[in-house]
């Protein structure tokens, strides 16, 4: 009964992040701004993560593949390579609105395409790196289910997996903290020169309260489930908890497509154009930047002119 819901995911999380990646390379606008390089990256590592679900899903058609050692460790590897990657992705997002918000001035200089370029690369390095350790480091024995606690360490979960969610979250939470803080003082000034910015100020709201909500809320449940089943308490989750957690968790991968990339006009005349099987270059694009940037930039502009005027 499990594998339905999985399919269910699986489907959701491959054509949302497909859609976004093929929409992207055959839009030269989308493809030329830098800082799109991270929602490609983000895609990518969200439709590994639908692949490795299908992997999993496997097991559940093929248990005589839980007594190979190869083919159990992967199932483990695939996974958690693929959200470590969409982790880093998530937090290098975070910091490029950040500056982007914060120095949007500096900005260009920062962020150029070699250094997002870089970021790209140090991600995905990372999260192979952190993910492949299992492989030359596990207690895998054949004559047990394949299950996570059944072959990889406790010690590698506690000081490596958890801490790293916990890093990621908390420098997310920061990040769109000093976003939201810069974004509410910049429309006060608004307001103070007669210029109504409440609208916007919701939306850059709604785009926050979105971002660290939906990751959250996904991925929250799955980790306290995994911290009482790795400390070793007396109470043990049952099977249909910790799959409906894992399969929240999971989810998260099919609502960045929404978050990042679809809640952008230029992406969603592109999808438009690309779903209607139309060459996605349409002749004109409100070229704008990922997240709050555009919202921003548009009062900064009339709060210059309200300033020369004054």
């Amino acid at each position: 009964m499990y594998w339905t819901g999985d399919a269910v995911l699986v489907a959701l999380i491959i054509l949302g992040n497909s859609m976004t990646i093929l929409a992207g390379r055959l839009n030269r606008i989308l493809f030329k701004i830098t800082s799109n390089h991270l929602i490609f990256s983000l895609a990518i590592s969200d439709l590994c993560v639908g692949f490795a679900v299908s992997y999993d899903l496997v097991f559940f058609f093929y248990p005589s593949l839980d007594h190979y050692k190869f083919s159990c460790l992967l199932r483990f590897v695939f996974i958690s390579g693929a959200c470590t990657a969409s982790f880093f992705n998530i937090t290098a997002i975070a910091i490029d609105r950040y500056v982007s918000i914060v120095h949007p001035l500096e900005y260009p200089t920062y962020i150029t395409k070699k250094l997002i370029n870089v970021v790209v690369i140090v991600n995905w390095c990372a999260a192979i790196f952190i993910s492949t350790i299992p492989l030359y480091w596990n207690t895998y024995q054949s004559t047990k289910k394949c299950k996570l606690l059944n072959f990889i360490p406790r010690y590698y979960l506690n000081v490596i997996l958890i801490p790293m969610f916990l890093i990621v979250w908390i420098s997310m939470f920061v990040f769109y903290w000093k976003i939201w803080r810069e974004v509410r003082a910049h429309f006060q000034r608004l307001n103070e020169l007669g210029f109504n910015g409440h609208c916007n100020y919701n939306k850059s709201n709604q785009v926050v309260l979105s971002i660290l909500g939906c990751f959250t809320i996904c991925w929250l449940p799955y980790v306290i489930i995994s911290c009482i089943r790795f400390s070793k308490l007396p109470y043990e989750p049952d099977r249909i908890t910790l799959h409906v957690a894992y399969c929240i968790a999971m989810l998260n991968s099919g609502i960045n497509p929404l978050i990042y990339a679809w809640n952008n006009l230029t992406f969603r005349k592109a999808l438009c154009h690309l779903m209607s099987l139309n060459s996605p270059w349409p002749s004109e694009y409100f070229l704008n930047f990922q997240g709050l940037r555009h919202l921003v930039y548009e009062d900064i502009i009339k709060s210059n002119i309200a300033l020369a005027d004054q």
